[in-house]
């Protein structure tokens, strides 16, 4: 994932912005342990949603403990004891992180292409602990193979590209899970969450992708409407904030972040996103007068 579902912070309680880093911690380190030290290296931000949300529905304990940072071990910190939805979630990071380079690879040209395989190496052992662990690989490698070739078709609109990221990871977050009720609940929020990431995410990109020549779907809309983006953003998030509304939250603090991170955390997100692709696109057509 990207990195953008994240809570906006100045709004976290002290408490809940401890538990939020501590369980991005946990995840480094269990990363680490499971699937390897440089593994670690592709955990974003989106995963802690993913601990947590599934953690709470899975009914799994959050203990909070002293311990310390492998990059800065003179520091204490707060981390957690691992449970089977964090190191679920760990696996399944080494897993996308292994298919995002192999799309890299075959995306990628000269110097950038000789990088990422020579990152390779490093990520196929990776995905192989995984494996062990439990994670759907044959689903991952179907979808991001039907999304490349979709991408490829250099489709106008984000709709179809979208719906397929999206069920990518509703596959991913509701693995595993044998009540019905609670697996939908999470194959059905992280839909509509995966479909917000790729929409933001080509926002995101569109300014670097119009200068390289690379497919966007929104470079060819010669009138692109960013307030339509904006509405479109947050409809889709509306789904996945009602079943949220519907899940029994043991820990409150879990309750409050996951709610922060749909409601407020995606809005100050979607701000920054097309408030730097404005930027770029008056910057590009200013340099073309």
């Amino acid at each position: 994932m990207f990195g953008y579902v994240k809570p906006f912070v100045p709004e976290l309680k002290v408490r809940q912005n401890e538990l939020y880093r501590a369980v991005y911690c946990t995840l480094c380190t269990r990363q680490k342990k499971l699937t390897g030290f440089f593994s670690a290296f592709s955990l974003s931000y989106d995963f802690v949603f993913l601990a947590l949300l599934r953690s709470a529905v899975m009914g799994d304990e959050l203990t909070s403990v002293d311990g310390r940072c492998a990059y800065n071990p003179l520091k204490k910190k707060k981390v957690l004891l691992a449970n089977p939805s964090i190191d679920y979630t760990a696996a399944a990071a080494s897993v996308l992180t292994y298919y995002k380079i192999l799309d890299d690879i075959e995306d990628s040209r000269g110097i950038k292409k000789l990088k990422y395989l020579l990152l390779l190496p490093f990520f196929a052992p990776a995905r192989k602990k995984a494996l062990k662990i439990g994670v759907p690989d044959h689903e991952v490698k179907e979808l991001l193979n039907k999304l490349s070739e979709l991408e490829k078709k250099n489709l106008p609109s984000p709709d179809l590209t979208s719906e397929i990221f999206g069920e990518l990871l509703g596959s991913i977050a509701s693995y595993g899970i044998d009540d019905e009720l609670s697996a939908f609940a999470m194959r059905e929020i992280f839909d509509a969450v995966g479909r917000w990431i790729y929409i933001v995410d080509a926002v995101d990109d569109l300014g670097k992708d119009l200068k390289k020549h690379r497919y966007n779907p929104f470079a060819k809309d010669d009138s692109l409407n960013f307030d339509i983006i904006k509405n479109t953003l947050q409809m889709t998030l509306t789904r996945a904030d009602d079943l949220i509304l519907k899940i029994n939250f043991e820990n409150e603090d879990v309750s409050q972040i996951i709610k922060n991170t749909v409601l407020l955390g995606s809005s100050d997100v979607e701000n920054r996103v097309i408030s730097k692709a404005k930027h770029e696109l008056e910057t590009m057509k200013g340099k073309m007068k």
